[in-house]
């Protein structure tokens, strides 16, 4: 989840990959569930492609918040990003 400029950065070498390392684990405490990864592709799509996710992390003890991700190619890397996000 770090990055020398950007500390909420996920990486990997596809964008499913990305996400997994921008999102808590379910097993990080405070987390009950992470939804939404799975419909990120899990295989490397075009390196031209953005892929936009809606990610749900719901929480033990608040609500639960949607988080939209954007996942680009850059430096030969897929990188993930959280740009937004709204309480549910």
């Amino acid at each position: 989840m770090n990055d020398d400029e950007n500390e909420w950065v996920g990486t990997g070498e596809s964008p499913r990959e990305a996400v997994v390392d921008l999102t808590p684990d379910k097993d990080q405490p405070g987390i009950a569930w992470v939804e939404g990864i799975y419909s990120v592709p899990d295989r490397s799509t075009s390196p031209d492609e953005t892929v936009n996710a809606d990610i749900t992390i719901i929480y033990e003890s608040r609500s639960a918040k949607q988080w939209n991700v954007k996942v680009t190619f850059e430096d030969s890397r897929w990188r993930a990003y959280f740009v937004g996000g709204k309480r549910i």
